[in-house]
């Protein structure tokens, strides 16, 4: 009788060692067992982590999208990673044309976040600044201008005639202050843009992705939540429950 017993324990352990999950199995949605708003999202190899609960404030009107990305299943591990957050630059949309007199160069820039300052705070506290990257033949114009910080979304930069601008970058800097419910980034980079005609000197940039959402998403790199089976997750202590 003892040996029957040992052998059916031998065999419960080994069987539970050798149970393997398939990615398919984890497909839909988990629920926060403690917090019902708040709920992970798997499809195939991306995830969504969702809290209508955290949108933070409406005069953003911010999704409840918390952040995105990839996911993978790793054993008994479900591995969590953003990497289109991670974005090295920003892409923009340029519009040129040329303005009398040609001895200043003009920047207009248009951003989702932007667009909201104006729309509910014109004049108040500004969340983001600006920085204009200009590289031209003439290093010290470039010298003159690096760090040179504008708290505007319409800037105008004096350049003298002779001058070339082979291209330029838009760097933004968050506010310290700046109380958005997870702060992912502090400084975004623009992609660099090369003048299609060297008499331009005005420039409207469109910076489609600054947005509250993309400064806010939380960032995950190789984090991992631990899976104690097909129904049941645990991520940072909480339990999230199959629906």
């Amino acid at each position: 009788m003892g040996k029957f017993i040992i052998w059916f324990i031998l065999i419960a352990v080994v069987g539970c060692k050798s149970q393997k999950y398939l990615a398919k199995d984890f497909n839909g949605d988990y629920i926060n067992e403690s917090n019902s708003n708040k709920k992970l999202n798997f499809k195939e190899t991306d995830f969504c982590f969702v809290d209508p609960g955290n949108k933070h404030h409406a005069w953003f009107f911010c999704c409840d999208t918390i952040t995105i990305g990839k996911w993978e299943l790793k054993e008994n591990l479900i591995e969590l990673t953003t990497p289109q957050l991670n974005q090295v630059s920003l892409g923009i949309s340029v519009e040129e044309s040329k303005l009398e007199p040609e001895d200043t160069i003009y920047f207009y820039l248009s951003n989702p976040v932007e667009d909201h300052y104006k729309y509910n705070s014109p004049g108040g506290h500004r969340y983001i600044t600006y920085h204009i990257y200009i590289k031209a033949k003439e290093s010290f114009f470039f010298d003159r201008h690096v760090g040179k910080e504008y708290n505007s979304d319409i800037i105008a930069i004096y350049k003298p005639k002779n001058i070339q601008i082979e291209e330029f970058a838009v760097w933004v800097y968050i506010s310290g202050n700046y109380w958005g419910r997870n702060i992912g980034v502090r400084n975004i980079e623009t992609e660099v843009y090369s003048p299609k005609s060297s008499s331009n000197n005005v420039f409207k940039v469109t910076i489609p992705q600054l947005s509250y959402e993309f400064l806010t998403y939380l960032r995950l790199e190789k984090d991992f939540i631990k899976v104690l089976n097909k129904k049941k997750l645990e991520w940072d202590g909480k339990i999230y429950t199959k629906k």
